[in-house]
């Protein structure tokens, strides 16, 4: 299994949180009235819960692969982890720090979350060939 490089140029290209503070589809994520109630949205459990449970989904469908003798991609699931850590998470962390900081919420805990959040939309998409990728992830 690899990264897919085309994704990770995307993310690097991003005018992030450009349109925080406007009004977007209601489709396209959860609404906030302001920069605090973004924050609040952004630490809350369930949309930690909602990366945390498709995860498991996914990592179930792969092993259950490699049980039925189908393939064996979980076993790839550390090292892609790890390779996106390692080579570009940093960068894309640095700007998410200036990004939010220059909107007021540049708090640790909400980076941490963005970097939670896309890490795990980074991992899974490398599997979109084995375990179809939901909508919600495009």
């Amino acid at each position: 299994m690899e990264l897919d490089i085309n994704l990770i140029e995307r993310l690097n290209n991003i005018n992030w949180f450009v349109n925080c503070g406007t009004t977007v589809q209601e489709s396209m994520g959860l609404q906030a009235k302001s920069l605090s109630d973004a924050k609040k949205s952004i630490l809350m459990n369930r949309w930690q819960n909602i990366i945390l449970d498709y995860r498991e989904d996914t990592s179930s469908k792969l092993t259950i692969r490699s049980i039925k003798g189908l393939g064996n991609e979980v076993q790839d699931w550390n090292k892609l982890n790890h390779e996106f850590k390692e080579k570009y998470l940093p960068q894309l962390q640095e700007i998410w720090e200036e990004k939010l900081a220059e909107l007021g919420i540049g708090e640790p805990e909400v980076v941490a979350i963005v970097r939670f959040s896309i890490l795990a939309i980074v991992v899974l998409d490398a599997y979109k060939e084995i375990i179809p990728v939901a909508d919600f992830f495009n």
